[in-house]
């Protein structure tokens, strides 16, 4: 469904102020969603308002939170988010990493007492925006069975670089370590299968049913290599004493990891940007395989998706996706985004 696009920030924001939201808060929330439905991520994008509501009307989540740094030194910060969502303490953190970056080159930073942070790229891109290559992870509810094991036991733990190019739009590379929950769950809703090789049902078979996925496991990607990373990223996010494994996941109980670097550190920051140019000038140029499509690399194709839905002044939005947004609407007593 076709919707203008200053309705869904606005639909956002005026969500988050009606459950309670300061409105700076609420403005850096919505900025998150916003960003992901421009770049095509739908999943992570102003759906989840829907999804969270309930979470927030029990109180599970701090709507108010009062987000700390507890410790830092000239390099890095340790930050509480106050069990607010990660919107919050993740932003402020990359904020810290880059001011640190800015100025003695690299900055980094683990939050505790958070929840789950919306759209993962959104803070690696914030690096990149501002010159810097960035990083980001986080931990989320145990969805994922490792290699050989028939329970769930690690979550997604997303993996994201934001690299800044010159004539091209930034790299972004974000990549979960298994399919997106977000993505069955719209399955679902829409009553489609998912692709083979995603998930298994609660027996531990293979399955392409979108609700026996969601009561069953997920699969790494890679099988093993998946699986290593994102036990390696629930570690590194485990730095400031944020829970891990199957602890992890819940509001107050998910942890990220960020950093932020300078180019300058190693060089001239416009002979590094060339240089990436160059190498996407490469990748892009391949020969495409019979019949395909022209070669792109991570973060291009959101990049175009952004800049078509600017220009047009309205976004694609799927039926279910906004009948949910239409009627927390109505449940909060705010302006309906097909208004």
């Amino acid at each position: 469904m076709d919707l203008s696009i200053a309705a869904v920030s606005r639909y956002c924001f005026d969500a988050f102020v009606a459950l309670g939201a300061p409105s700076d808060q609420a403005r850096t929330m919505a900025d998150v969603l916003f960003e992901a439905d421009l770049r095509g991520h739908i999943d992570h994008g102003s759906s989840l308002v829907a999804l969270y509501l309930p979470d927030v009307r029990a109180n599970a989540v701090n709507l108010q939170p009062v987000v700390r740094v507890l410790d830092e030194t000239p390099v890095s910060v340790v930050v509480d988010g106050d069990g607010g969502f990660g919107a919050i303490a993740a932003s402020r953190a990359m904020d810290e990493c880059v001011a640190r970056a800015r100025s003695i080159g690299v900055g980094m930073a683990a939050v505790r007492n958070s929840s789950h942070a919306f759209y993962p790229g959104y803070y690696a891109l914030r690096a990149a925006d501002a010159g810097l290559v960035g990083f980001f992870t986080t931990t989320s509810r145990p969805a994922i069975a490792p290699t050989g094991a028939a329970e769930r036991v690690l979550g997604q733990n997303p993996i994201c670089y934001g690299i800044p190019a010159g004539s091209h739009p930034p790299i972004l590379l974000d990549v979960g370590m298994a399919a997106s929950v977000a993505k069955i769950r719209i399955a679902l809703n829409e009553g489609r299968g998912i692709p083979a090789g995603w998930a298994l049902d609660a027996e531990g078979h293979p399955t392409t049913d979108a609700r026996a996925a969601m009561a069953g496991l997920l699969l790494p990607i890679g099988d093993h290599k998946g699986y290593g990373l994102a036990l390696a990223m629930d570690a590194l996010v485990g730095l400031a004493g944020a829970p891990s494994g199957p602890a992890a996941g819940g509001h107050g109980a998910v942890g990220h990891f960020l950093w932020a670097l300078d180019p300058r550190l190693f060089g001239p920051p416009d002979e590094f940007r060339a240089r990436v140019d160059h190498l996407l000038d490469q990748v892009t140029n391949a020969t495409p395989l019979p019949g395909g499509q022209p070669v792109t690399y991570p973060g291009e194709s959101g990049a175009r998706h952004k800049a078509t839905a600017l220009a047009r002044g309205r976004i694609d939005l799927p039926e279910t996706v906004v009948r949910a947004m239409d009627a927390t609407a109505r449940a909060l007593g705010i302006p309906p985004p097909l208004a």
